[in-house]
């Protein structure tokens, strides 16, 4: 082993890594923004539950979904987003 810290030899299985992990990390990324996953969505054990309609919101929560629905200009837009709370075998 070459006694010199930065010689290829002794860095070389961390360089492997590295760049092998940029590649699948890269191939993995590229087929999430493919949608390949997207057929997973059948094997779950629960759907998700619907929307509650006879939810009450506030007022504030009301106007920012209004804004946010108005507004084309912000860099980012998050519309109708909501939590759902499931179970593996029961209801949520």
């Amino acid at each position: 082993m070459p006694s010199e810290l930065w010689a290829f030899k002794n860095l070389g299985g961390d360089a492997l890594i590295l760049t092998s992990t940029f590649v699948i990390m890269m191939l993995l990324l590229l087929l999430i923004e493919m949608n390949v996953f997207d057929s997973c969505k059948k094997y779950t054990f629960k759907k998700i539950p619907p929307r509650n309609q006879t939810l009450e919101l506030d007022d504030d929560v009301l106007k920012e979904e209004e804004r946010v629905r108005k507004n084309n200009t912000d860099v980012i837009r998050v519309c109708d987003f909501r939590k759902a709370y499931c179970t593996l075998f029961g209801d949520p």
